[in-house]
Parts: structure tokens; C-alpha cells; sequence
């Protein structure tokens, strides 16, 4: 599931209108949704 959400966003970008490429970029700096420092996993002691 991940793999396909990853590959329609990709293919939204580059083939996509340009303002869902704004829209995205713009929610992405308020939100803080696409910063890698926010993934972080919690299940191993490591």
C-alpha cells in the first residue's frame, strides 16, 4: 500500500498540474508532514 501511495505521488508530480505541486509544497512547510525527522520507530530499544 505504501509502495502505490508512493508511486501515485510521483506520478502526480511529475505529470500532474502544477498548482497540486504548489498546494503540496505549501502544506508540507505548515504541516511539517514531509520532514524525514518526524518518521521515527518507537518498537525497537536501538
Amino acid at each position: 500500500v505504501a509502495l502505490k501511495t508512493l508511486i501515485v505521488i510521483h506520478r502526480l508530480l511529475r505529470d500532474g498540474d502544477p498548482s497540486f505541486r504548489e498546494e503540496l509544497v505549501n502544506f508540507s512547510q505548515k504541516a511539517h508532514i514531509l520532514q524525514l525527522s518526524n518518521f521515527k520507530d518507537d518498537s525497537s530499544p536501538i
